[in-house]
Formats: C-alpha cells, sequence, structure tokens
C-alpha cells in the first residue's frame, strides 16, 4: 500500500491521472481467506482506478472476479492465444499468421498458461 500511495502521489503532483492498476503474482503466497480479503480490498479500489487488472497462475481466485482472460501458448501456431473464461477466443482472426521472430522466446516453457483477471466493473 506504501508503494501505491507514493506513486499515487507522484501522479497527482506529474498532473496525471492515476487510473490503471496492475499487479502480477501478488497471491502466491497467500491462504485462501487472505487472496478472499485482497480481492476484496481490491474492490474498493474502484472508486479510485478505472481498471484493475491482476496477473495470476491461482486459480481460486477466478471465482471473484468480475472478467476473466486467459493468454496460453499454442506452440503448433507459434503464437499466443487470448480467450475469455467461455472458452471463446477473443482478438484473433482464423487467417493471422504468427510473426517469425529471430529473438529467443520470453516464455517460460514449464508455464503453459497465464492468466489476466480484472476486477474492474465495466470498464474492464
Amino acid at each position: 500500500m506504501l508503494r501505491l500511495a507514493i506513486s499515487q502521489m507522484i501522479a497527482e503532483r506529474a498532473g496525471q491521472n492515476f487510473s490503471l492498476l496492475i499487479l502480477d503474482e501478488v497471491f502466491g503466497s497467500l491462504d485462501e481467506a487472505r487472496r478472499f480479503n485482497v480481492v476484496e480490498l481490491l474492490r474498493g479500489l474502484q472508486d479510485r482506478f478505472e481498471q484493475v487488472i491482476l496477473i495470476t497462475h491461482i486459480e481460486p481466485v477466478r471465482d471473484g472476479l468480475d472478467r476473466v482472460i486467459n493468454v496460453g501458448y499454442d506452440a503448433d501456431r507459434g503464437c499466443s492465444v487470448v480467450t475469455e473464461s467461455e472458452g471463446d477466443a477473443i482478438g484473433i482472426s482464423a487467417d493471422v499468421e504468427p510473426i517469425a521472430d529471430e529473438r529467443p522466446s520470453r516464455l517460460r516453457p514449464d508455464v503453459a498458461e497465464e492468466t489476466i483477471e480484472s476486477t474492474a466493473g465495466a470498464g474492464a
């Protein structure tokens, strides 16, 4: 929370909106009750942020969120596939070919899927 307060102070002094909060893997060391409490605390920040995005691999957290978007890697096509929790592909055209990239992959081979979750309301 201290980092959040400092970031907000810096944004205000710079005359910038502080409307997006992105948290990456904040639930890993927490038990189920504390995870629930964190989600509830983040819901309380909706009046300060237009969007709150959570990145996590922890499945039970999904139940308390407004929208869940999955990002997985399709090894056959050599690209990422984005789906909503219902399983329908979003934002991907069937005729799009993956772009050949000379750079080494930054994806960890032991992680098949990352989940990006949002607790924001209608703006998410």
